[in-house]
């Protein structure tokens, strides 16, 4: 009698372990180390005057994001843990701290454009990156595209 109720605590033991680990419930996933602020102001010209702004700032710690546009009240929103992780992971991937500051001709050139400036705060320092709808590396345009997918407002 006492091996039988052994077994059965065993057996039960084991579907209670199983349905933990297999009932989707949502695990907490760490904030992105050092991270702190991702910002992005797209701003459009139009003969050299800026016409509109609109600036995305993520908590990078919480998800947390406030996009404020020209002429427009604040939109709120918030970004999962683990989309916030992969967001993380692409700004690495990217390689976004080796990007040049600058990408938009310093010369006159451009006048009718949109300008983006992605600026990121890791370990209390901040880099930012400006590049133009008609001059931006890949990896820049990749993460343009997805802090633009992750906080539509």
């Amino acid at each position: 009698m006492q091996v039988r109720r052994w077994h059965i605590f065993v057996a039960l033991a084991g579907v209670l372990c199983v349905a933990a680990a297999c009932s989707g419930s949502p695990t907490a996933t760490p904030a992105p180390a050092g991270l702190t602020t991702i910002t992005l102001r797209e701003d459009s010209s139009l003969g050299g005057l800026s016409t509109n702004m609109k600036t995305t700032t993520i908590d990078a710690q919480t998800g947390a994001f406030v996009i404020q546009a020209t002429n427009a009240d604040p939109v709120e929103g918030a970004i999962s843990a683990e989309d916030l992780a992969t967001l993380a992971a692409l700004i690495e991937e990217t390689e976004f701290f080796s990007f040049d500051a600058d990408y938009i001709p310093s010369d006159g050139t451009c006048c009718d454009l949109v300008a983006y400036i992605i600026a990121i705060t890791r370990d209390g320092e901040t880099y930012s990156v400006r590049a133009s709808n008609e001059n931006m590396p890949d990896g820049f345009r990749t993460l343009l595209g997805r802090i633009q997918a992750l906080t539509v407002g």
